[in-house]
């Protein structure tokens, strides 16, 4: 069964090692330099951006991780193939992740959406994408097991993030589907609409996770 980290919307909890890497959308780095981390948490930092500048300016701030879409307004979708091959030529130093999501709405997806989602992964892979943060459901909200199979099949070696359908699910029990599949992180703010209102439901998974691991 395949290692697993959660992502909150503002902070990551690692099951594994107790790290806690911490994720910001981009018009937080436009107050300068990203000095703000923990001397108390062990933590890596990731930023979601839509636009080239602000990830350049990320990487260079000390990010760790960035996550690459378009329109953060409507909850990211899959980035163009100049902004992928414009930031792997800018940005050397730290891991490139690729948001795919076809189109706004649910997660629910036809087979032809799969087939896009599968061929903009693979595509984007020629720039060196180094992994990517997607998934799929079902009309009665659980986890999409055929469809997610295929994508992380599309993705080869990269690892693969659950991106925040899984606030959609109705288990708790969805995670451990997740963590079969293979993806490494879950994106969520414990089905809230910020993380910090959702720990509650973030303790769970973290302590059901623990258990499984040890």
């Amino acid at each position: 069964m395949s290692q697993i980290s959660t992502i909150l919307f503002l902070s990551t909890f690692n099951f594994a090692t107790g790290m806690y890497p911490m994720e910001c959308c981009s018009n937080c780095i436009d107050k300068g330099p990203l000095s703000y981390r923990s001397t108390k948490m062990n933590y890596q930092l990731e930023i979601c951006t839509d636009n080239l500048l602000s990830a350049i300016t990320a990487a260079r701030s000390g990010a760790d991780r960035l996550e690459l879409s378009q329109g953060l307004n409507v909850g990211g979708l899959t980035p163009s193939t100049g902004f992928l091959r414009m930031a792997k030529i800018n940005i050397k130093t730290i891991p490139i992740f690729m948001v795919v999501r076809p189109r706004t709405g649910n997660y629910v997806y036809t087979k032809d959406e799969i087939e896009q989602m599968i061929a903009d992964m693979k595509n984007s892979l020629q720039f060196g994408i180094d992994g990517f943060v997607t998934g799929a459901l079902t009309n009665d909200g659980k986890i999409d097991r055929e469809s997610c199979d295929a994508l992380i099949k599309a993705a080869g070696d990269k690892p693969v993030t659950f991106h925040r359908a899984f606030d959609l699910t109705r288990r708790d029990g969805d995670i451990f589907d997740i963590m079969s599949l293979g993806f490494k992180r879950i994106l969520t703010s414990g089905r809230r609409n910020r993380a910090s209102e959702g720990i509650p439901l973030i303790k769970k998974l973290v302590l059901q996770v623990q258990v499984l691991l040890t």
